[in-house]
């Protein structure tokens, strides 16, 4: 009596599948970068040959999506350390590439405790920014 399939099948459908956070991160593929999260947390501290991580390539590429990810899963202290083996942090790559959005958002992660974006057009203070000047006409 014959089993059905080989080994060979068994074993591939038995495999698990590898992801690689760089890859997907340089190849702006989000669902990867999240499943590659799930499978193994630890892949977040994998580095290129340049000691680039996810964090940094998503900087790069003005990925904002993938960087709030990566921000969620490293926590602000392992941002703060993160540097390639050039001395470049994730965020100076954002700068010198002109993303200012996500500039923003690693000043929001990077410094929580200092960081504060008042807009006072956005406020609930119904005075007049410009005291003695109540009337608009």
């Amino acid at each position: 009596m014959k089993k059905a399939g080989t080994k060979k099948q068994k074993d591939s459908v038995l495999k698990k599948k590898e992801y690689d956070i760089i890859s997907a991160t340089r190849n702006n593929d989000t669902e990867e970068v999240i499943a590659a999260l799930e499978d193994n947390p630890d892949c977040i501290l994998d580095t290129d040959r340049n000691e680039m991580n996810a964090l940094h390539w998503a900087a790069a590429n003005n990925n904002y999506e993938i960087s709030n990810i990566l921000f969620k899963a490293l926590g602000i202290e392992r941002i703060r350390e993160i540097k390639d083996r050039f001395g470049r942090e994730p965020m100076k790559l954002a700068i010198a590439n002109g993303h200012d959005a996500l500039t923003e958002l690693y000043f929001q992660n990077i410094f929580p405790e200092v960081y504060e974006h008042d807009d006072p057009y956005n406020s609930d203070d119904t005075t007049t920014p410009f005291p003695g000047n109540d009337d608009p006409a």
